[in-house]
């Protein structure tokens, strides 16, 4: 049996394509290394050594950092908030981010001002709108406690309360980027074939059996997305936390992003913030594997 292979030959204006093409993207990748990759890696060697800030030197510590990091307590109520923050926002962002989409799908008069009402929040300014929202919430001043008292309903201390404080800082965060998971649903919708719906009108299909078994497989893709970049967004949250509440009351919107900050920028201990910062890595990387594996199978084509 004879095998015949197919050889291609690449000629002098191939190369230099692909020298041209190598050559546009070297600036990019040259970047991303100096300003992605190598600060991982020494982050990563960092967390692995005792840094003294005004030396500007490093001792090799081992394991040293991470088993103190087991016996921290501060680190493990970080670690708590910060997944409870993202088991609320991220459910209720997809939930909302798809309703809302759903809605605004449909046509009918003023639909782009409805749209861009809802998407403005996400491109304004995050410490902009945070402050706003930080005084708001004011207990004695804000606006919202102001209408609670006139409608003679009880007030509540919002931000400046341990068991209110975190949900407040959600809801703030649900306003704020909403319109990030609308945007993205509202494509998904807008990509579903509508002959799909009308042989499904034809057949007698009622409007949410055409949502459960037409909409929801066809936009997986789509959620998929929006699920990952979903929870990488809340497992990162930092600057409203930063501008509403520090990371009070008493550690009740401590998160692990806000926590590494204050070790290395308040308390100079760059070398153990390194450490909390490789294990947040490890933790956001290993939860958007799981979130592929599991949604990644079910995938649609149409």
């Amino acid at each position: 049996m004879r095998v015949l292979m197919k050889v291609k030959i690449v000629g002098p204006l191939e190369k230099k394509r692909w020298i041209a093409a190598y050559l546009f993207i070297a600036p990019i990748v040259i970047l991303f290394v100096i300003f992605r990759i190598y600060p991982l890696f020494y982050n990563f060697v960092l967390s692995f050594m005792k840094w003294n800030v005004f030396k500007s030197e490093g001792t090799w510590v081992g394991l040293n950092n991470y088993i103190k990091l087991i016996h921290d307590e501060t680190f493990f109520c970080a670690l708590k908030n910060t997944l409870l923050y993202t088991v609320i926002f991220v459910p209720a962002q997809i939930t909302a981010g798809l309703g809302i989409a759903l809605l605004l799908n449909a046509k009918f008069p003023g639909r782009t001002f409805c749209r861009t009402t809802f998407f403005m929040p996400y491109i304004v300014t995050l410490i902009a709108t945070a402050a706003i929202w930080r005084w708001l919430y004011h207990p004695v001043s804000g606006l919202i406690n102001t209408v609670l008292e006139r409608l003679n309903l009880p007030t509540c201390l919002w931000l400046h309360g341990i068991h209110t404080a975190l949900g407040s800082v959600i809801i703030y965060s649900l306003w704020q980027s909403i319109g990030y998971s609308m945007i993205i649903f509202l494509a998904g919708l807008q990509a579903i074939p509508q002959r799909y719906y009308e042989a499904a009108e034809i057949d007698g299909a009622s409007k949410f059996q055409s949502f459960t078994f037409i909409t929801l497989p066809l936009l997986t893709p789509t959620l998929l997305l929006v699920l990952v970049m979903t929870t990488i967004l809340a497992f990162g949250v930092f600057d409203q936390i930063y501008v509403m509440t520090q990371g009070g009351p008493i550690h009740a919107t401590l998160v692990l992003v806000l926590y590494t900050y204050k070790l290395a920028f308040t308390f100079l201990k760059f070398s153990y913030a390194a450490t909390v910062a490789v294990v947040f890595f490890s933790l956001t990387l290993l939860v958007a594997i799981i979130e592929l594996k599991l949604l990644g199978k079910r995938r649609m084509t149409y």
